[in-house]
């Protein structure tokens, strides 16, 4: 239809239109099908059109033997509007790709910015990078110390071709072994190996790939592969666009184990604190609290042992009798601020409970806790419980005040509440920094809700999972 309707017109216009200008009839098709479709399928209306036009309209007319010159001026401005509508289409492509990849690496820089956790932002790299490349098979690995490496760390469309986070011996001349030699990008059309790793892509009908190596600090951290099912080969320029998102894994994953490893500090110089307090706890327990008592049962022996007409004495050792259960008192309060062994030996619940009924004013406590928690994450909720009902009694002026622990999912949740004056705030000092601090030490975060007039709302959420992790050394990178 786009070369017979013109013909038809220009059938029609002959005896009315100079015969060489009903070529431009042919024009605004041209035009329109190398601006949409591309300069191929332009070229091929260009040259039918010039055909018809030659065959047909210029002179000798409806001649099959058209003049030479002619046909061929009719054939060159049909051709370079074809070229030029399809090189102005083929530029505009090529500006909407540079802009939806951009507009993919702010997405991902977003993300990664959020701090989002790993396997979310192997997963995000992944898909950004399936969506320019136009592929529907990405899968991130990663390269292990001992010779192997964990495949699907993060993938995109089709990449459950291997199992999430398996582990696999790197074979000879397959593509993970050209990219750790070469440190540069490879292609590959067919899988070669006859490793376990070779055959499980076979069976999954994995052919061409392209992988990117991925770097940190450096170091060769893993590869970007980006496969197919067929044998057609990725396009000219697939490296560098996979490049650019493997860049921007590295600075990520560099930044998610630098702030793994801050935390892991945290944790450490926390439970280094609280190791140094339970040690101090201990030794005034065993020695200088334990010597207050044999003082005190001393005094009360000789008490007993004293004659009668002896009342001055009597009463004397009676007061030292008393300064030394006072002292043993106060040393044991010292002695559980210090550490609270109670949550160790009894568990968080149990010296919760403790806790609120020596308090100053009435707490109402709704515990939803069935079972025990890493002891680091236990003395932190004590700690943090503790520190805000002294707050609410020192500076609250409230009348009662709220605790509520719960787990929700994978989370624990401490939320304590007062109805006193509000206006606290952790930028003033007092003992919510450091509760700031041992909350940030563990991964978890803090809320404080106080508005004046208000009463003050403080919660503390932490990442059960994460916590395990700390306590046994694990590490997701």
């Amino acid at each position: 239809m786009g070369v017979v309707g013109p013909a038809l017109l220009a059938a029609r216009l002959v005896d009315t239109v100079p015969v060489y200008a009903l070529v431009l009839v042919y024009l605004p098709g041209i035009v329109v099908v190398a601006s949409t479709w591309g300069v191929r399928l332009g070229l091929t209306m260009a040259v039918t059109g010039a055909l018809a036009g030659g065959l047909f309209l210029t002179p000798p007319m409806w001649s099959s033997r058209p003049a030479l010159v002619p046909w061929l001026i009719v054939l060159a401005i049909l051709v370079i509007v074809a070229l030029l509508c399809g090189i102005q289409r083929s530029r505009v492509d090529e500006l909407r790709h540079v802009a939806d990849e951009q507009s993919a690496l702010r997405r991902l820089a977003t993300i990664i910015a959020q701090g989002a956790p790993p396997s979310l932002m192997f997963d995000a790299v992944a898909t950004e990078m399936g969506r320019v490349l136009g592929t529907t098979n990405i899968i991130l690995t990663r390269y292990e110390p001992d010779g192997t490496i964990v495949a699907h760390v993060g993938g995109w469309g089709q990449s459950d071709i291997l199992p999430r986070d398996s582990r696999w011996k790197i074979e000879a001349n397959t593509i993970s072994d050209l990219v750790l030699k070469n440190k540069a990008p490879v292609r590959m059309s067919t899988v070669t190996g006859t490793g376990p790793l070779s055959t499980a892509l076979r069976q999954a009908g994995v052919l061409s790939r392209v992988a990117c190596p991925i770097t940190v600090g450096g170091h060769l951290w893993g590869t970007a592969i980006a496969y197919r099912t067929t044998p057609e080969p990725f396009p000219p320029g697939t490296e560098e666009k996979m490049s650019a998102f493997a860049e921007l894994a590295g600075i990520a994953i560099a930044n998610a184990q630098s702030n793994a490893d801050l935390k892991a500090s945290r944790a450490r110089i926390v439970t280094a604190a609280d190791e140094t307090r339970r040690r101090i706890e201990r030794d005034l327990h065993d020695g200088a609290q334990q010597r207050l008592i044999s003082l005190g049962l001393a005094v009360r022996v000789l008490q007993a042992t004293l004659p009668e007409g002896m009342e001055r004495l009597d009463n004397d050792l009676n007061y030292i009798a008393h300064i030394a259960d006072e002292a043993t008192s106060e040393l044991q309060e010292i002695a559980h601020g210090l550490h609270p062994s109670a949550v160790t030996k009894g568990g968080l619940k149990r010296t919760l409970i403790t806790l609120t009924r020596h308090s100053s004013i009435p707490v109402e406590l709704t515990i939803d806790l069935d079972r025990r928690l890493p002891e680091p994450l236990e003395v932190s909720l004590y700690y943090i419980a503790s520190e805000a009902l002294t707050n609410i009694a020192k500076h609250a002026q409230a009348s009662n005040a709220i605790i509520d622990l719960s787990v929700i999912g994978t989370t624990v949740q401490l939320r304590v509440h007062d109805d006193g004056i509000g206006g606290a705030d952790t930028a003033q000092g007092s003992g919510l920094t450091g509760l700031l601090d041992r909350v940030n030490s563990l991964g978890g975060r803090l809320d404080i809700i106080s508005p004046p007039g208000q009463g003050t709302t403080l919660t503390a959420q932490f990442p059960i999972e994460a916590n395990d992790d700390l306590s046994t050394g694990a590490s997701q990178f």
